[in-house]
C-alpha cells in the first residue's frame, strides 16, 4: 500500500514543498484494484472537496476525510495556516506501516496567535496524530513472555522521552543539538545542527539533542547506518560509532537538515 508507485515516494527529499496560507491543491487517485481510502493530512482540514473527481459540482467544504472508491479519484484544497511537516496517510492507520504514506512540508514563519505551545502533551510536529502519540502499556498486543509481539507495531518507539540530563562531552562522546526553528524550512542559511560535521574516534559516541521548541526530530543515516526515533523537545538519542569512515546523517522529517560525522 504505497503513494505514487514506492515506498517513501513522498517522504524525505521527495516530499513536496508548499508555502504557508497559500492553497494547496492535491490530487488523489485510487488505483484500487479492490480497496477503498479514506484520505487524510493530519493537522488540515480540507477547504474544498472534489469528490470522485467531480469537477462540475459544487464542491464539499470543510471536511477532514474524503472516501475515495477503488478505481476512483479526488481533489482537495486546503490552506496550511502554520509552518511544519503535514503527513499523508490513509486512515485506516494500519496502512501508515506498509507504506501508505506521504508528507507535504510547508515552508514559513512561526505564528504563536495560531499555534503555540503550552504543555508536554502538544509539544509534538503536525506530523504526528492523536492516534500514534500516546499508548498504554497494558493496551500493547503482548506475546507470553509479556512483551510487545514483534509483528505489532508499538507507537511508543515513535517518541523518545526527555533522559535525565548528562554532559555526553563526559561520557566519551559528543553532542550535535537540533537547533530552534531547524524544523522550519525557509530560503536561505538555516540553523539546523549544531555543530553539523563532528570528527571522533572510533569507539566514541554521538548524541544528538533535541534543542527545538514544539517540534521533534528524527536522525538517521543516509547509508542506514543507524536511526533514531523520534525525539519530542528536550530528548536525546546516543549512538556509539566503532567503524572507522565518514557518515552522512539528515533528520527524517525535515530533509534539510543534514551534517557529516567522520570516525578516525
Amino acid at each position: 500500500m504505497v503513494f505514487n508507485g514506492s515506498v517513501g515516494a513522498l517522504l524525505k527529499d521527495q516530499a513536496p514543498i508548499a508555502t504557508q496560507n497559500e492553497t494547496v491543491r492535491m490530487y488523489v487517485g485510487n488505483a484500487g484494484p479492490n480497496l477503498i481510502s479514506s484520505f487524510h493530512v493530519i493537522g488540515q482540514i480540507f477547504d474544498k472537496v472534489y469528490r470522485e473527481g467531480d469537477l462540475l459540482s459544487p464542491p464539499a467544504r470543510s471536511l477532514q476525510t474524503t472516501l475515495i472508491p477503488a478505481g476512483g479519484s479526488a481533489v482537495v484544497e486546503f490552506t496550511p495556516p502554520v509552518a511544519g511537516t503535514f503527513l499523508l496517510v490513509d486512515h485506516a492507520i494500519f496502512r501508515l506501516h506498509h507504506g501508505a504514506v506521504g508528507s507535504l512540508n510547508v515552508h514559513g514563519q512561526e505564528n504563536a496567535e495560531i499555534f503555540e505551545p503550552k504543555t508536554p502533551r502538544n509539544m509534538v510536529p503536525m506530523s504526528e496524530d492523536a492516534h500514534l502519540g500516546h499508548v498504554s502499556h497494558d493496551a500493547m498486543p503482548m506475546t507470553n513472555n509479556h512483551t510487545p509481539s514483534p509483528n505489532t507495531f508499538d507507537p511508543r518507539v515513535l517518541f523518545a522521552q526527555p533522559t535525565p540530563a548528562v554532559d555526553p562531552q563526559t561520557a566519551n562522546g559528543v553532542t550535535i543539538k537540533m537547533l530552534p526553528g531547524s524544523g522550519v524550512w525557509k530560503k536561505g542559511p538555516m540553523q539546523t545542527f549544531g555543530p553539523k560535521a563532528v570528527t571522533i574516534k572510533a569507539g566514541q559516541s554521538v548524541t544528538f539533542k533535541n534543542t527545538d521548541v514544539g517540534t521533534a526530530h528524527s536522525v538517521f543515516g543516509e547509508k542506514g547506518e543507524f536511526a533514531s526515533p523520534m525525539l519530542s523537545p528536550g530528548a536525546t538519542f546516543t549512538k556509539q560509532f566503532d567503524q572507522k569512515g565518514v557518515i552522512h546523517f539528515q533528520c527524517a522529517p525535515h530533509p534539510w537538515m543534514k551534517g557529516t560525522i567522520i570516525v578516525k
